[in-house]
């Protein structure tokens, strides 16, 4: 293999630059072999928005696969071998994405993900941001 396996990309606004810190360090702690994963951070200096930012690193990533990880946002120990086991089984896929833990005043919540649905996708555009993309098919569909 040359180069990582996977480029995780974590755009970071202004209002999250305190918490990038956590982000960074569930990617140095993945179950994968470090050589697998590249992390690239990207500022959103001219405040163009998390969409524009996220397309500004993928011109700059290796990986043949995508992970978005906003900066307010970690992931456990396992879950980029998660991801890619879960693609390997699912032929066909375009994406992955899984279960997350919701963090609020009340403590910490399990937060079960919904099947996807195109219909209701395209009415309430709400979903997981957290996913395991392949790059060409972002490339493909001209990115975020």
């Amino acid at each position: 293999m040359h180069g990582p396996l996977v480029s995780i990309i974590s755009p970071v606004g202004p209002r999250h630059v305190e918490h990038i810190h956590v982000a960074a360090a569930s990617v140095a702690w993945q179950s994968v072999p470090a050589a697998w994963v590249e992390h690239i951070v990207e500022f959103d200096h001219d405040k163009t928005g998390p969409a524009a930012t996220r397309n500004r690193a993928l011109a700059r990533a290796q990986g043949a696969f995508i992970i978005a990880l906003d900066a307010d946002d970690y992931l456990i120990p396992t879950a980029v071998e998660t991801y890619l086991r879960a693609f390997a089984a699912s032929p066909g896929a375009c994406y992955v994405y899984a279960d997350n833990y919701v963090i609020s005043r009340d403590g910490v919540h399990y937060s079960t993900s919904e099947d996807y649905d195109q219909r209701k996708m395209a009415r309430y555009n709400q979903h997981v941001v957290t996913a395991l993309y392949p790059r060409a098919l972002l490339e493909e569909v001209g990115g975020w």
